[in-house]
């Protein structure tokens, strides 16, 4: 990603928002250099995190304690060459509901919206593109949590529909204009 940025001529990153504490949104946090951003409760999960003696020995382990925790630690181990080059940062500025960022010109709006897939779900807001960054907030929760009859949070994603957003952006699926969310949400329904 940060090839990606360079690539595009954008500046320089200066602050990073972590929309939630799960390892694939934050593992990746130091390759930045820059200060994070996070809901309370992401900056305490990942304190607690980073104390555990991660490896695949670690990541065996735990599979073997919980199955459940499979696909997780599973991935982990294939996005992790060398546990040693692990490095852990947590967010140097947190907020407890909401939080106004103003970076270069930009302004953007952190809103912590809690939910299902985790309770430090964060969305962020960029009114001025007409933007809203969703990261995971509606998903379901995490394999090893889950119960039958848990989907996705379709209630949440309706709160979170406002005409002054265009673009709605999840962390592991294409963007979409309003239309088609409010569209599947009628279908969903």
């Amino acid at each position: 990603m940060r090839h990606a940025v360079a690539a595009a001529g954008l500046p320089p990153v200066r602050r990073v928002v972590l929309t939630h504490h799960h390892w694939d949104h934050t593992w990746g946090a130091a390759a930045w250099e820059a200060p994070l951003v996070a809901h309370r409760l992401c900056a305490r999960f990942m304190a607690a995190e980073a104390l555990e003696p991660w490896s695949h020995d670690h990541l065996r382990r735990r599979i073997a304690d919980n199955p459940l925790l499979g696909p997780s630690y599973r991935a982990r181990g294939r996005a992790v060459d060398d546990f040693t080059d692990l490095t852990f940062v947590t967010p140097s500025t947190t907020f407890e509901d909401r939080l106004r960022v103003t970076e270069g010109g930009a302004t953007v709006e952190l809103v912590h919206v809690g939910g299902g897939h985790t309770p430090d779900s964060t969305v962020v807001r960029v009114p001025a593109a007409g933007v809203l960054f969703l990261g995971d907030c509606y998903y379901p929760p995490p394999h090893h949590l889950r119960r039958p009859g848990d989907g996705p949070d379709l209630d949440l994603v309706a709160s979170l529909v406002s005409d002054d957003i265009e673009w709605y952006v999840e962390s592991h699926d294409v963007p979409r204009r309003r239309a088609e969310v409010e569209e599947a949400l009628r279908a969903a329904r």
